[in-house]
């Protein structure tokens, strides 16, 4: 269990949640890099779109696996563009069960990383960030948008990330990085890095570092990576999310 809930989050991608961001927002891309221990270069790589409140993620090293991320209808989407296959999931739902995992849990790992949620500081000077304690922690520099509520997307981009990354596989508790979305985005920023060290029982301190690049506007090739998800939208075939994802644990066999 221990194992599981301290894995580090692949798209860095994630206790309150910020207000839903409304629709006709700025849209703005955010390249992100996942480096793991001394590693130079990206062992991850993902690609961000945000435009009029829905944000698309798309990861750069399996340019068939897309997530689109809807909050104002209650949704996310997976697409998986090698199959011509997607699923929808609740986002109320999610929600529910995140929300009560955290009240009625009585699992000791659970309960540190709550513990951990609840550790944070802010250097008002620097704008360096630290959520956690020595078990699990996050230490961010910041950037702050050229418009305030590209800040509030972020957050609530990441938020719903992590909330996917608790409740379907490989299921990582969120509530760590949850408190850093939210305590930067309330202040108005972005992460421009995160350090994620987590010490396990014995061992070394394991460490990824997430450098995120963004650029406050989209590109015309952007946008045409946004309509194309549209048209796959309509094509693909929908399937539960049950099935979904007991066909994709048995392709990574």
């Amino acid at each position: 269990m221990m194992k599981t809930l301290l894995t580090f989050s692949s798209t860095l991608f994630m206790c309150a949640t910020l207000s839903v961001v409304t629709a006709q927002q700025p849209g703005f891309r955010i390249e992100t890099d996942i480096h793991f221990g001394d590693e130079k270069a990206p062992s991850k790589q993902t690609l961000t779109l945000f435009s009029d409140g829905v944000y698309y993620d798309f990861s750069v090293d399996d340019p068939t696996a897309i997530t689109m991320i809807d909050p104002q209808r209650n949704r996310i989407v997976l697409l998986d563009a090698k199959r011509n296959i997607q699923t929808v999931l609740d986002t109320v739902e999610m929600q529910k069960y995140v929300d009560s995992a955290k009240l009625q849990s009585d699992s000791p790992d659970l309960q540190l990383l709550i513990k951990a949620s609840e550790q944070f500081s802010f250097d008002e000077q620097t704008g360096r960030c630290t959520v956690g304690i020595p078990q699990m922690q996050y230490v961010a520099t910041s950037q702050k948008p050229i418009d305030g509520s590209m800040a509030a997307q972020y957050a609530e981009f990441a938020n719903w990330s992590a909330r996917l990354n608790a409740v379907y596989p490989p299921q990582r508790a969120p509530y760590v990085r949850m408190r850093l979305n939210d305590e930067l985005g309330n202040r108005g920023l972005l992460p421009a890095e995160i350090q994620i060290t987590t010490k396990p029982i014995s061992g070394k301190p394991m460490v990824a570092r997430c450098r995120l690049l963004a650029i406050w506007k989209l590109s015309s090739e952007d946008l045409s990576k946004i309509k194309n998800v549209g048209e796959k939208l309509a094509q693909f075939n929908k399937l539960e999310p049950s099935r979904y994802f007991a066909e994709q644990l048995s392709l990574s066999k």
